[in-house]
């Protein structure tokens, strides 16, 4: 019976140790480098926003293409279809009402979203760094960093709080902006890809 309980201890406090050394191990210099190994993948989101004047949060649904060299491609299913290209040559909206392009040379900020969108998707904390002040905790079985904008940054006057939280990929993005105003982005059945849609035109 003691032989048992010790056992069962040794057993407990071994795996103690190994969770504990795998969270110490764990940074943001490995989690970007873990999130950055697929340059594309695709997956389903659903965003909700939540507005002021509106009772009900705007939810959307859809599929998204990434490229984190390049940008990304939100394709809306839900509750219209529309598709959204951002990229570092600006942003374009594609529906049944036609085709709307706005380039990044001329209105050059547009630029700063897309890489703010991109090292969002990768942690990566050179470019992070920059405007926020990153919180990481947990381990790489489940992780929640939490960025808040640096008073000397452009992005202190829209956001107030970014949280990510993922696992092998992030799962969900909250971000809340100056007017106390949430959009909630899930992400799930993530796939890493081996070329660009054919369908989708380059980035």
């Amino acid at each position: 019976m003691i032989k048992s309980v010790l056992k069962g201890s040794l057993v407990a406090a071994l795996g103690t140790v190994i969770f504990s050394a795998e969270t110490l191990a764990f940074d943001l210099q490995t989690l970007s480098k873990s999130l950055g190994s697929a340059q594309l993948s695709t997956g389903h989101f659903v965003q909700e926003r939540e507005l002021a004047g509106f009772p009900k949060p705007m939810r959307t649904e859809g599929v998204y293409f990434l490229d984190l060299k390049k940008g990304i491609v939100w394709e809306t299913l839900k509750p219209f279809a529309n598709t959204m290209i951002f990229s570092e040559k600006g942003i374009k909206s594609v529906n049944k009402h036609g085709t709307q392009v706005i380039s990044a040379q001329d209105i050059p900020y547009l630029k700063t979203v897309n890489a703010l969108m991109l090292a969002l998707f990768s942690a990566q904390t050179e470019r992070l760094d920059k405007d926020f002040d990153i919180h990481l905790k947990g381990s790489s079985a489940h992780w929640t960093m939490t960025l808040v904008p640096k008073k000397t940054s452009a992005l202190a006057n829209v956001f107030k709080t970014m949280e990510i939280t993922g696992a092998a990929s992030p799962e969900s993005i909250k971000m809340v902006n100056r007017q106390n105003e949430t959009t909630r982005l899930q992400l799930s059945k993530q796939e890493k890809l081996t070329r660009w849609p054919d369908r989708l035109e380059p980035l």
